[in-house]
């Protein structure tokens, strides 16, 4: 480990999974989130990438050193690293079903072991179980593993309405495995491993490691200040967790809580719950200020707890007061709160959340 507040460093896509480590999304991170949109992108770069045969740069990626000197914290970088790994597990699929139709057999074999080892994660000699080199948080690591690591891919996995997060994983894997199937039509493996090489070169981040919590929040600021691919619910999210930290159990009740705000409200609209919120229980404040207004009143892990509990209890009748035909007015026999909702959401009146929300 180093001594300086951060290490900075240019890797490769192979120098980062090539090493002998393993990355773990924190518990306060958010869930996968990544749609059609970012892996268009994301397919169209490595598209480019293959006709330029130039580095291809993927932006920053944070992580933070663990008391394990062969794990390794991802602070901002894992929807980037998870749609990466779901590319990798889609590539060795098509290579496994090479093998199932007994096409260079031996070799292909011998390519999905490597290309398993190298992305997906290693065989532990000492309990014979794979070790995943990503682990994502508590929502979405059980199912990234069944599904994506082990490649156990149904027709369609059975998941809760609500957990739109892991159907996201999963229409990811189909989405690489369609793009990945129309592209070689049948080629040999040789020519597959040569495009597998090719971007694990090619494809190039800046990396950038921070020694501990503290030092990781300080860096996670200044880097959502800029605009990185964070967002100000993951800051909020991260403050608020921060600050309970050296309490496990609330810690865990206080981030099922915001898995279940999550669920309920998507991460984009999430500032503005909480502005509405704060709006109505503590002072206006404009978005720009949010967490600086945060900050200044919500200082002790009790403040946050109380604060998430209450953002928790406000949730469904935020999402009430936006839709008249939401479940909370499925109780009244008069039509008097729906025609005023029906009204307020013509009209778009969000600056009367706040008051509504004190009522």
């Amino acid at each position: 480990m180093s001594n300086s507040f951060l290490n900075t460093e240019t890797l490769t896509l192979n120098d980062l999974f090539g090493k002998d480590r393993t990355y773990s999304v924190p518990k306060y991170q958010r869930n996968y989130s990544w749609s059609e949109d970012q892996w268009e992108d994301l397919w169209c770069d490595i598209e480019d990438l293959e006709k330029s045969n130039y580095p291809h740069f993927m932006g920053s990626i944070v992580l933070q050193e663990t008391k394990d000197a062969k794990n390794i914290d991802i602070i901002d970088g894992q929807q980037r690293l998870t749609t990466l790994s779901i590319f990798m597990s889609a590539i060795i699929f098509y290579i496994d079903n090479l093998v199932k139709k007994d096409k260079d057999k031996t070799d292909n074999e011998k390519r999905k072991e490597i290309f398993n080892k190298k992305y997906l994660g290693y065989e532990s000699s000492t309990t014979l179980k794979i070790v995943p080199k990503l682990t994502l948080n508590n929502t979405n690591n059980n199912f990234f593993t069944h599904y994506i690591i082990n490649q156990n891919i149904p027709d369609k996995p059975t998941l809760a309405d609500e957990d739109n997060s892991n159907y996201l994983l999963y229409k990811a894997f189909n989405f690489f495995q369609k793009k990945i199937k129309e592209k070689f039509q049948e080629e040999d493996g040789k020519i597959i491993a040569e495009y597998v090489e090719m971007i694990g070169e090619q494809l190039k981040f800046i990396v950038i490691i921070v020694q501990n919590e503290l030092d990781a929040y300080v860096l996670f600021q200044t880097l959502n200040a800029r605009g990185v691919e964070l967002t100000a619910a993951d800051l909020l999210k991260n403050y608020f967790l921060n600050l309970l930290k050296n309490e496990p159990e609330i810690l865990n009740q206080a981030n099922l809580m915001w898995e279940n705000i999550n669920n309920k409200i998507s991460t984009e609209k999430i500032p503005d719950f909480l502005r509405s919120v704060i709006n109505s229980q503590i002072d206006l404040v404009t978005k720009n200020r949010l967490f600086k207004e945060v900050k200044k009143n919500i200082k002790t892990s009790e403040e946050a707890f109380n604060f998430i509990s209450k953002l928790h209890k406000l949730s469904s009748l935020y999402l009430a007061l936006q839709n008249s035909n939401h479940s909370s007015w499925n109780d009244f026999t008069a039509q008097d709160a729906k025609y005023y909702i029906d009204i307020l959401e013509l009209l778009r009146f969000k600056s009367s959340l706040p008051l509504l929300l004190i009522a």
